[in-house]
Formats: C-alpha cells, structure tokens, sequence
C-alpha cells in the first residue's frame, strides 16, 4: 500500500533481530493465515494490514499479533470462513454482520462500502458487528484518502482502562483514527486509542524484556 505516509512511531529495533524485506514478510503472514484455513485473498488482507502497521512504526499492531489472532483461530474464537452479510444496505448507511470473521477483514469491506456510498449520498456510514481485532484504525481511514476523500474508522473493545482515581477496569481504549488527503503528501493523519497506550504496546514490551513505565498500567496492590 502506497499511501506517502511519515513514521509517527520511531522505534528502534531491539536487538537480536533479522531484517527482512516487506513484502517477504507480507507472503509469510499470508501463508501462516492460509494454513489455518483463511482463503488466499483474505490471508493477504490481513497480511497486508499487519505489515502496514509495521511499516509505519506501530509494532504494537503488527506481525506481533499473528501469535493472539492463530490462538483465537485455534479454539474456534474466530470464523476463518465467514458469511458476511450486510443486513442493512440503505441509502447512506449500511450494517456488515462479520460472522465472527477477522476484523480486518470486515474493516476493509466496510470502508469499500462507506466509499461506494459516499460517491452517492456525500457522506457514507457503515457498522460492523461480530468481529474481532481488526488491526490499525488508520489503515482503514487511509483507504478513504487514497479515494480523495475524509475517512474516519473507530471501533470499541473490551473494557481495560481505569477512571481516574480507580483500580477497576470500565472503559474501552477504543481506537479512533481520523484521516484527510491534503495539497501535497503526505495526508493528514490521526491514529490513536483513548487510553495512554495501546495492550499491544504492552505486549511488545513484555516479549523484548523491557520494563513498563511508570503511569502506564495500574496494580491493585
């Protein structure tokens, strides 16, 4: 995906590591997808949504979230072969039952039709129900851009973040991205969740050894 699009996550490699090229990591998602069961073309969605991340910065959403979506392939969480369906398909709006299918999946085929209908009404909205993590929200807004057009993509999740002053879990991170094409490259782009830091951020710093900082997560003791 060519979107011009700056690093807004500078990360530097923890060592050791290989370096590979993008697209030889893209076929080997694909392929590990494609073993579970996932049709080639939708094994390449999420590959391509995984790598994407990757590439612009936000490891916390990229091949290390291959090991949580085959886990949740593996005891049946997630439908590898889904009927999705939209259930209502009206006017500006429209609603995509994922049948439990991969969220990026679900999430490109919801834009492709909020852009379909945004060329006939102005402005397209469509929801999403029965799906899973679906990725990057600005891989989905950015599909809008390359359209010539705003894209905005959200989604909600479990609930993981603390009010202030409390240990217990109430609110969603729900991820929110917000992007624009601007005169000249790079397109205007807003990527975040509503919490201080995405559980992917987390994760990667538990499998590279480093220490959470401070303010980041809440113990009850």
């Amino acid at each position: 995906m060519e979107t011009g699009v700056v690093l807004f996550e500078k990360e530097k490699p923890i060592p050791p590591y290989v370096r590979v090229s993008a697209s030889s990591l893209k076929r080997v998602v694909r392929d590990i997808f494609v073993s579970l069961g996932l049709s080639g073309f939708d094994a390449e969605i999420v590959a391509d949504v995984l790598v994407t991340a990757d590439l612009m910065g936000i490891s916390s959403h990229g091949v290390q979230r291959v090991e949580r979506y085959v886990a949740g392939i593996e005891n049946g969480a997630v439908n590898v072969n889904p009927d999705m369906k939209f259930t209502i398909d009206y006017g500006a709006i429209a609603l995509l039952d994922a049948d439990n299918g991969l969220g990026h999946i679900a999430g490109l085929k919801a834009m492709r039709k909020a852009i379909e209908k945004a060329r006939l009404h102005g402005v397209g909205l469509v929801l999403v129900k029965h799906s899973h993590h679906y990725g990057i929200a600005g891989y989905y807004a950015l599909k809008a851009v390359e359209e010539g057009m705003i894209g905005l993509s959200t989604t909600n999740s479990e609930a993981l973040v603390a009010y202030i002053g409390s240990v217990e879990r109430y609110l969603g991170t729900n991820p929110i991205a917000f992007a624009a094409p601007r005169r000249n490259p790079p397109p205007l782009l807003y990527d975040g969740a509503l919490s201080i830091i995405p559980v992917g951020k987390i994760e990667v710093y538990s499998k590279t050894g480093r220490e959470i900082p401070s303010g980041w997560v809440i113990s009850r003791t």
